[in-house]
């Protein structure tokens, strides 16, 4: 009968973790693979690239972000990071104007990121997640490698 009893409140207690675990990844809007869409962005200075493809793994401790983009003349470029919410840089990889980052949650619709050559900032990110979770506007405000000034804002929604 022991046995019983100890085997029902195991099952409970992993279908509460289960739910708990689920209601974690919905609270998460950041994360899933998110499609910018052209016509609804604007590129200064341009060209507008093809595509962009950003896959985010949120949760409440940071980001692992991965995005591909094939540029206007049809060029890939993969840019990939992970960072925590704590203030500190990360390295990025595949950026040619930065090296690092460092990434804050507002809140869970809401993120800023400082992408940095060095120490020195480079370029402003700010990420607005919709209240339905199912687009994104990114504001870019900085310099490129070039040394021209950025004022980038891409819409995405989320496949």
């Amino acid at each position: 009968m022991k046995t019983r009893w100890m085997c029902a409140w195991m099952g409970v207690a992993l279908a509460v973790a289960s739910m708990a675990g689920m209601a974690l990844a919905a609270s998460e809007p950041a994360s899933g693979t998110w499609e910018m869409v052209p016509a609804k962005s604007k590129y200064s200075p341009g060209p507008t690239p093809k595509s962009v493809t950003v896959k985010v793994d949120a949760n409440e401790k940071g980001l692992k972000v991965e995005s591909v983009t094939k540029t206007a003349d049809g060029k890939e470029v993969k840019v990939t990071f992970e960072a925590k919410f704590d203030g500190k840089d990360y390295p990025v990889k595949g950026q040619s104007g930065a090296d690092m980052v460092t990434v804050k949650r507002v809140d869970a619709h809401n993120y800023e990121l400082t992408m940095k050559k060095g120490t020195t900032p480079v370029m402003t990110i700010t990420t607005v997640i919709a209240a339905d979770g199912k687009s994104r506007t990114v504001t870019f405000k900085g310099t490129n490698e070039k040394g021209e000034a950025v004022d980038n804002v891409v819409y995405y929604e989320k496949k």
